[in-house]
């Protein structure tokens, strides 16, 4: 047609083909061009659906005042996406979280607009309220026998109740302190509150000293104490040793320090320590004391006199009695001296006698250098003058000794003032250098298949490794594809030591298609204790088992010879570290190679 168009629809015109606000129904369309040509169609507008809802799930929150309750709603209708509005919060999904228990509007849109709201309500368990609290106080004031027992209700599933670090579900704690307690309740949920409690202990009793008397005479027995109580329950008991009363009176008493106990009708207690006084003592006095010259010496002396000139007196140290106060010839110790009158009164001095000063040496020490060689050497010094040294019988005044072999020698050291110090001296060597060979194969990590691995135990160090007349052939601790023959192998340590072996190295051609070793089982793996290996032979064989650590390294060797058939071995490995370990399982020139763990 001709530009310049106008359009009409059920009777509404336009000039730019656009009409807006339309119900859903069937309109004719009708284009008139410039000319006044026409073109007709019918228009269909079909209706939106309206917008439900329903819940898909619904979760309520785990306590009364947390908000981790849900709700998962579903829409149909609408047009295009539907949005769910709840709380300022927009989603697709119909899913929110996080939510207290309430009644909620979701708004829920469609893409042209139109909405519909759905309410919905958010459950919470009843709160935690406690029922009943008793608070049961112990009977004493010092003692653990206080009680809380309390109750609560609500809340979801079994509710359990936590004082300290004792959880029940009984609420009751007994064996309490005096003290204020906060116990807390936990439902199933881990909703909790908590409640105090306060155990309030008796007064204690006050167990006090109403008048003390000392003997009439030093060393008497006729003195006194009373005593009284305040506070307790009921008549009030007192017990002094094996005197027991209700006066509170004890007498005939030494002079001593006494532990006295108050105890009332419930089993309170309490307790005091009274001193009787002492009537002064006979005056002495330690004159002189003499200590050892030499550490272990027994020229020691004590030397006691009393004071009071008007009486005579007797001297006891030990089983040695005297009038002097002189004892002499005494090693170092602790020792007592009585001293007592013509009158029978007595007292005891204590004195030390004291081991004179021990003198110190210094030792240098070298060992021997390689097992067997006999050269280890003592060098002593002393901090004071020394008139001899003496090992095991060898005497000298430079301390110096050499040419020691292994073991345990005697050291006299001796002063120019004759105070002796004995001393035990270990002179050790390295052990032996211990040599073996192993033939390397082609999975192992450290050892070229082809190659001859030295391996040594013993000496000090590291080692270096040669072969007699043709160390051309050695790369480390390995011999390079060797031939035929028989090798001399020498290794040698940091110190020099040596060891040598020979060996003999014969090759050997192994046909893969004739195995006369088969059916093996190797169990259990891991392995504690022992490895057992289950194998058929078709001849009678001497079998080698050896076992290697991950480096290829040989740890244990056995062998036995078998009979056609099946045969079974253990080997114990109770004693191996804990680890990766080959079992190599040879017969004739065949070899099997096995990896197995070793726990603890």
């Amino acid at each position: 047609g001709a530009i310049g168009y106008s359009y009409e629809l059920n009777g509404v015109t336009s000039m730019t083909g656009d009409f807006d606000q339309l119900t859903s129904g069937v309109f004719i369309l009708t284009v008139t061009d410039a000319n006044a040509c026409t073109a007709t169609q019918e228009v269909i507008i079909e209706a939106t659906t309206d917008i439900s809802t329903s819940v898909e799930s619904i979760s309520m929150t785990s306590c009364s005042d947390s908000d981790d309750g849900s709700i998962d709603l579903s829409s149909q209708g609408g047009n295009g996406t539907l949005s769910y509005g709840l709380n300022g919060v927009s989603n697709t999904t119909g899913i929110f979280n996080n939510l207290s228990a309430d009644t909620y509007t979701v708004v829920i849109t469609d893409s042209d607009g139109c909405f519909n709201t759905y309410e919905i309500t958010i459950g919470a368990p009843s709160e935690i309220e406690i029922t009943t609290l008793d608070e049961i106080n112990p009977v004493c004031e010092d003692s653990a026998d206080g009680t809380i027992i309390i109750n609560a209700q609500g809340g979801t599933g079994n509710i359990s109740y936590e004082l300290d670090s004792e959880i029940n579900n009984t609420g009751i704690f007994n064996n309490l302190n005096e003290g204020n307690y906060t116990i807390m309740i936990t439902d199933e949920n881990n909703c909790r509150i908590t409640e105090t409690a306060q155990i309030t202990a008796p007064e204690p009793l006050l167990l006090s000293v109403e008048n003390v008397n000392g003997p009439d005479c030093n060393g008497g027995d006729n003195g006194t104490i009373e005593l009284n109580v305040a506070n307790g329950n009921g008549t009030i008991s007192y017990l002094l040793d094996n005197q027991q009363n209700t006066t509170g009176i004890f007498e005939n008493l030494n002079s001593s320090t006494y532990t006295v106990i108050a105890t009332d009708n419930n089993g309170c207690s309490s307790s005091s320590t009274v001193v009787v006084p002492e009537t002064p003592e006979i005056s002495a006095s330690l004159v002189d004391i003499v200590d050892n010259d030499c550490e272990g010496g027994t020229d020691g002396s004590i030397t006691v006199m009393a004071i009071d000139n008007s009486l005579n007196y007797t001297y006891t140290l030990g089983g040695d009695s005297n009038t002097s106060g002189i004892f002499s010839n005494l090693p170092a110790g602790e020792y007592e001296i009585t001293v007592q009158s013509s009158l029978g009164c007595s007292t005891v001095l204590s004195a030390s006698i004291i081991d004179g000063l021990a003198f110190t040496t210094a030792i240098d020490q070298e060992n021997n250098d390689c097992y067997g060689a006999n050269n280890a050497s003592i060098m002593v010094t002393a901090n004071t003058d020394i008139s001899n040294y003496s090992l095991d019988g060898q005497d000298n005044i430079n301390g110096i000794f050499e040419n020691l072999g292994i073991g345990n020698y005697i050291l006299t050291t001796t002063s120019t003032d004759g105070c002796e110090q004995v001393e035990t001296i270990n002179i050790t060597e390295p052990d032996s250098i211990s040599i073996s060979i192993l033939e390397c194969q082609d999975d192992m990590t450290n050892c070229a298949d082809g190659n001859l691995l030295i391996e040594a135990v013993g000496g000090t160090g590291a080692y270096s490794y040669s072969i007699l007349d043709n160390s051309s052939m050695i790369d480390g601790n390995q011999i390079i594809t060797p031939e035929d023959g028989s090798y001399t192998i020498v290794v040698t340590d940091e110190n020099g030591c040596q060891n040598s072996t020979n060996y003999i190295y014969e090759s050997v051609e192994i046909d893969d298609n004739d195995f006369t070793l088969q059916n093996e089982r190797l169990y259990p793996i891991p392995t504690r204790d022992n490895l057992t290996i289950d194998f058929i032979l078709n001849g009678e064989q001497n079998i080698t088992f050896s076992i290697l650590n991950d480096l290829g390294q040989l740890i244990t060797t056995q062998a036995q010879v078998f009979d056609r058939g099946e045969n079974t071995y253990t080997m114990d490995v109770n004693d191996f570290a804990q680890g990766i370990y080959i079992l190599e399982v040879k017969n004739r020139g065949e070899r099997r190679y096995y990896k197995f763990l070793k726990f603890d």
